[in-house]
């Protein structure tokens, strides 16, 4: 694979020295992301006087925003 593809995909670099062992512990912490993220930023939305499902699509832009900007 070429470094142009590895840079355009964000974490592509990471699964190379993934290990299997790791993947239960990550799952647990992307569920416990998920049911804290999620509520907390439908709640804010509501405070701003928004659309719960914006608090729903910020979350989640936020998260795919975070892993674009610090994966190497």
């Amino acid at each position: 694979m070429d470094r142009s593809t590895g840079s355009a995909i964000p974490g592509l670099g990471t699964l190379r020295g993934y290990r299997r062992e790791w993947l239960p512990k990550d799952i647990v912490a992307g569920l416990v992301l998920t049911a804290l993220l999620v509520p907390q930023g439908m709640a804010y939305a509501e405070l701003a006087g928004l659309p719960a499902i914006t608090g729903l699509y910020t979350s989640i832009l936020c998260l795919i925003g975070y892993a674009k900007i610090s994966s190497p």
